[in-house]
């Protein structure tokens, strides 16, 4: 396991292991540095290494997916080591963000944002997306895997990803996604289509518009999902155009033949 302030050789160079930037389902994110040059580096490791684990396999669909992946609104992999040779520590290499998540961005919002600023953000995300699915489904798209690198928007986290028409893992797997932002689909163990995606990215755009999810705090997801409508996004943000909540709206409808097309 790596701790602030080791050093980690990668590809015959030398980082150091200068902050801890989060933990996530599976995993710990460090930031690392270039010893030579300064430049800086995301790396992400688990925090049980046993192989060959969901979490392992999991770690290993991320590189696999991700690696096809180039697009300024995505973050960028540039490495991978399985850890079944020395160091016995898997990990993925990544372009770092720095400034944060979007998750973290919205928390720090103190009112509404505007219309213009929620649309520049849409569509750095579904720019990001477009190329996403040209190669997969994320099905774990949520605010935490979001990120901001100088103002630019980054999908990151594809170790859920699935190929387009393969069936969803079952609801035992560990790994099935984020609940608030599960398809209704999805728990019913449908084809995977990016339409799964939509619906996730319809409940962010509705958070990124409210400041809160569309369903609120539940405790049972599966239930808000298969059957609650919330208000519209303009009902709670006066700077929302009815125009822009009809889209958001259609987004998490909750039939895949109700969203959009493409």
């Amino acid at each position: 396991m790596f701790r602030v302030n080791d050093y980690v050789n990668i590809d015959g160079k030398e980082y150091l292991v200068s902050k801890f930037l989060g933990q996530g389902g599976m995993g710990n994110v460090f930031l690392i540095e270039d010893k030579m040059n300064d430049s800086r580096f995301a790396l992400k490791t688990l925090q049980y290494y046993i192989p060959d684990d969901n979490n392992h396999r999991s770690l290993i669909n991320e590189w696999e997916k991700a690696r096809k992946i180039f697009h300024k609104n995505t973050i960028r992999y540039y490495g991978f080591h399985d850890g079944l040779s020395e160091p016995k520590t898997p990990y993925l290499l990544m372009e770092y963000a720095n400034s944060g998540s979007l998750e973290q961005f919205l928390k720090n919002q103190n009112c509404f944002l505007d219309e213009d600023t929620c649309l520049e953000i849409f569509h750095q995300i579904i720019n990001g997306m477009e190329a996403v699915n040209e190669v997969l489904i994320h099905r774990d798209i949520k605010p935490d895997n979001i990120f901001i690198d100088n103002g630019i928007f980054k999908i990151a986290d594809f170790g859920l990803a699935k190929i387009a028409e393969e069936k969803t893992r079952s609801k035992t797997f560990k790994g099935w996604g984020t609940e608030p932002y599960i398809a209704p689909e999805a728990y019913r163990a449908e084809t995977n289509t990016i339409q799964m995606d939509m619906y996730s990215i319809g409940h962010v755009f509705y958070q990124i518009a409210t400041l809160k999810h569309a369903f609120g705090e539940q405790n049972n997801w599966e239930h808000a999902h298969l059957t609650f409508i919330p208000p519209l996004p303009n009902k709670l943000n006066s700077n929302i155009s009815p125009k822009v909540a009809f889209v958001i709206n259609k987004l998490i409808a909750k039939k895949p033949a109700n969203r959009y097309k493409t």
